[in-house]
């Protein structure tokens, strides 16, 4: 407050300085409204710049990241062209024969109810004992004291009426849920893809190995082929014949051959149909009867004896 005896002479100064620091205030306030949009406009400017520059970096990351997917996607389909044929796999001549007692044979010209030991019935009974061993040829097993064709080639850890069985009951779906499994190895590596497989198909413990081991092998050969393949193409999940992509031809050439090694029995040498077109005169089995292993009598002699 004003003293009251102050002079009005003497407060002229205080209110001009007063009204000087609101007049600058006010300009102050003006010049900041008026250069208000072109500093949004230098900050807008300079915020999409610093977004470009990150949005140019990211492309070219990424297409950096498909370049070498390419690249190295070629290298292994190369690769896997360079490498001979499968189907003399299919050709060796040899095959494996399945070992069982008499009573094992023709044991589905028998109702079920009448399974069981006697003289007139030749189904399984409980020590009937099954094994498979490698024939050099078909004319050899058609010699051998109760001995049928399991599928031919060698034998190996597939070679079982539980194995082969899969086969064919998942002939339309087995390469959808190997596909599915197979992915988890990016992660959890054979472990997870070991348990995936169990879970989704139920192999053996054996063939499931195997049946990894061709994962990995594919991991390792084939992954950016497939991932390339992947990338611009659909993924068929095996409802209807398809012929081989580059993905499947480099799993063909490349780890086909360690798998049959491994696994003795896949579906072409059981003369199971699968979903990709083959050259079915010299790939797919033709002397293995085709269902022997739908036998009730002969899978759980065969489950009895590997428990």
């Amino acid at each position: 407050s004003l003293d009251r005896g102050a002079s009005p002479t003497k407060l002229l100064p205080a209110t001009q300085h007063l009204v000087t620091r609101k007049r600058s205030a006010l300009q102050s306030v003006g010049t900041t409204l008026v250069n208000a949009p072109l500093m949004a406009y230098r900050i807008s400017r300079s915020c999409l710049a610093a977004v470009l520059r990150r949005c140019w970096i990211m492309l070219l990351i990424l297409v950096g990241v498909f370049l070498f997917i390419f690249l190295m996607g070629r290298w292994q389909h190369a690769a896997a062209k360079k490498m001979p044929s499968t189907k003399e796999l299919y050709q060796t001549g040899s095959v494996c024969g399945m070992q069982h007692v008499p009573r094992l044979r023709n044991i589905t010209a028998l109702p079920r109810h009448r399974a069981g030991k006697s003289a007139d019935n030749p189904g399984a009974a409980a020590d009937d004992n099954i094994s498979f061993r490698t024939y050099d040829s078909s004319q050899d097993v058609a010699k051998a004291q109760n001995a049928s064709i399991a599928h031919c080639g060698d034998c190996g850890r597939c070679s079982n009426p539980h194995d082969i069985k899969i086969y064919d009951d998942t002939k339309t779906t087995l390469f959808r849920d190997s596909l599915r499994c197979s992915k988890k190895s990016v992660l959890g590596g054979p472990g997870a893809v070991r348990g995936c497989l169990s879970d989704a198909v139920g192999f053996t413990e054996g063939c499931n190995d195997c049946w990894v081991d061709n994962v990995m092998c594919d991991v390792k050969k084939c992954l950016f082929v497939c991932m390339w393949y992947a990338m611009f193409n659909k993924v068929d999940d095996g409802a209807e014949q398809q012929a081989l992509n580059e993905c499947t031809h480099c799993d063909e050439r490349r780890c086909g051959p360690a798998f049959l090694e491994c696994a003795g029995a896949n579906r072409r040498r059981s003369g199971i149909m699968s979903e990709f077109q083959r050259d079915d005169s010299a790939e797919v089995c033709r002397e293995v009867e085709v269902g022997w292993w739908q036998d009730e009598i002969l899978q759980e002699t065969y489950r009895d004896q590997s428990s």
